[in-house]
């Protein structure tokens, strides 16, 4: 069982458990990317990192999927 379904109560309509789901696996996601980029975009020497910006890039997305599915 994923972590989604076991956080989101079989309660729910079809569409809202979906939704719950969605939500849940977007947010661990952005959780890995975000503690990917705290190790990433920091330097002990102040030069940048080009992953870092691809680091950012995803999380943006991330969040702009995660506001869509509340939308939903």
């Amino acid at each position: 069982m994923k972590v989604s379904e076991a956080v989101c109560s079989n309660r729910y309509v079809t569409k809202e458990r979906i939704t719950c789901m969605k939500l849940v696996d977007v947010s661990i996601l952005k959780a890995y990317w975000v503690g990917q980029m705290k190790s990433s975009c920091t330097s002990k020497f102040g030069a940048p990192n080009p992953s870092c910006n691809n680091i950012r890039w995803l999380a943006n997305a991330l969040d702009r999927m995660g506001g869509q599915y509340l939308e939903e």
